[in-house]
């Protein structure tokens, strides 16, 4: 065995891991079966991700796979300055929008470095 190959720890990989390549088979969902017009109202039904993302539970769906199936549908319903700070700092926005639907959540640090440079967020708690 060749002591200098190292392999991924398997939960990165669960959740997005330090790359964020997805697969090329996740197809973006249709827009046309949504109501554009209800914007963010359209993310309710994704809230318990949301807060299992937020509460760091293990082995739930990778972030960058929902993204990627899900981006175009933030781009249509999000302002371009919001819908960049979803894209940038995923965990900020997806707390700001559980406070905003009065969804009770835990937060955990477990995935807190999906927000990139988001440290100093996360010490002025």
């Amino acid at each position: 065995m060749d002591k200098t190959a190292k392999e991924l720890i398997s939960f990165f990989n669960w959740v997005g891991g330090w790359d964020p390549a997805t697969p090329n088979s996740i197809t973006p969902i249709d827009l046309n079966q949504f109501d554009l017009s209800q914007g963010k109202k359209l993310l309710q039904s994704y809230i318990p991700y949301f807060k299992s993302l937020i509460k760091g539970e293990k082995g739930i769906r990778n972030w960058y796979e929902w993204w990627t199936e899900n981006e175009k549908l933030l781009e249509n319903i999000l302002s371009r300055g919001d819908y960049l700070r979803w894209k940038i700092y995923p965990i900020q926005e997806i707390e700001k929008f559980l406070k905003e639907s009065n969804a009770l959540f835990q937060r955990g640090y477990r995935y807190f470095w999906l927000d990139g440079n988001g440290l100093k967020y996360y010490f002025n708690m």
